[in-house]
C-alpha cells in the first residue's frame, strides 16, 4: 500500500510536467524516477492518468505528427525517430501516422527543404551545390529515390 501523501505528490509532480508541455508516459515515468518517487508510485499515477485522459501515447502522437507538418515539416523517418526516441512504441506510431498518409508527401517536402537549403548555397556552383544537397536530403530521413527525382529536376541532371 503506498501513502496517501506520496502518491497525492507525485501526482501533482506529474500534472506539473505536463502542465509545461504534453509528454509521452515514458517521458512523466523518467522524470517521475529522477524525482525519487518509486515504481509502484509511478505506475499508480500513470495508470491514474491514463484514465483520467491526461496521459495518451497515441493522442500525444498524433499532435505531434501535426505540429511538426504545420510548423516544421520533415521526413515519415525523421518523425518515427524522434517519436521513438521520445518512449513511444512502434505500433502506436503506425496508428499515428496512418492518420496523416495524405499529409505526407515526402516528395513535396523535400523539395521545399531544398528550396530553404538551396538559398544557403546560392554563392556556390551549382555541382557544388549538388554535392553537397545529396547528404543534407538524406540527413533529413529522405530516400534516395525522392532525393534523385528532386535533383534530377532541380538541376537537370540525369
Amino acid at each position: 500500500m503506498i501513502p496517501k501523501d506520496k502518491l497525492e505528490s507525485c501526482k501533482d509532480a506529474a500534472l506539473r510536467l505536463l502542465s509545461y508541455c504534453p509528454r509521452s508516459i515514458k517521458e512523466i515515468s523518467d522524470r517521475l524516477n529522477k524525482k525519487g518517487f518509486s515504481a509502484d508510485t509511478i505506475e499508480n499515477v500513470i495508470s491514474a492518468l491514463k484514465k483520467a485522459g491526461y496521459l495518451d501515447d497515441l493522442k500525444f502522437a498524433k499532435d505531434r505528427i501535426d505540429s511538426k507538418l504545420r510548423k516544421n515539416p520533415v521526413s515519415k523517418n525523421i518523425i518515427r525517430a524522434q517519436l521513438a526516441l521520445r518512449g513511444i512504441d512502434e505500433p502506436v506510431i503506425d496508428e499515428a501516422l496512418s492518420g496523416f498518409e495524405e499529409a505526407f508527401d515526402e516528395y513535396k517536402i523535400a523539395r521545399d527543404i531544398l528550396e530553404k537549403h538551396l538559398k544557403s548555397l546560392k554563392d556556390l556552383e551549382p555541382d557544388k551545390a549538388l554535392k553537397r544537397l545529396y547528404p543534407y536530403l538524406r540527413k533529413q530521413g529522405f530516400s534516395e529515390e525522392v532525393i534523385e527525382k528532386i535533383l534530377r529536376e532541380k538541376f537537370n541532371v540525369e
